[in-house]
């Protein structure tokens, strides 16, 4: 179960990243708020050592990996991390039948 969990949650993410990507560059112009909303994202996952996929129970072979994702993460906004960190702790809560 874990080992679905951890896919679904990869699948989840990388969709929020692909279309966040496509938030760089719009009409042939580089937007900039959003790679410096990545970079202080990044920044504050390193200095605060956070790993969502750790604070999720999934172990890493690198962690930087999952820091670096959890930046971008955090530069999408409160918001976005609370409603994926919901979404993923009520759906490893729900009981399998």
């Amino acid at each position: 179960m874990d080992k679905l969990a951890a896919f679904i949650c990869g699948a989840v993410v990388i969709e929020g990243l692909v279309s966040y990507a496509d938030m760089i560059v719009t009409d042939k112009k580089i937007n900039w708020k959003v790679i410096g909303a990545i970079l202080l994202g990044c920044l504050i996952a390193f200095n605060l050592r956070l790993d969502f996929f750790q604070i999720l129970g999934f172990e890493e072979v690198n962690v930087i990996v999952g820091t670096i994702l959890t930046g971008i993460l955090i530069s999408r906004g409160s918001n976005y991390v609370y409603e994926l960190y919901d979404k993923f702790t009520n759906w490893r809560k729900t009981p399998e039948k």
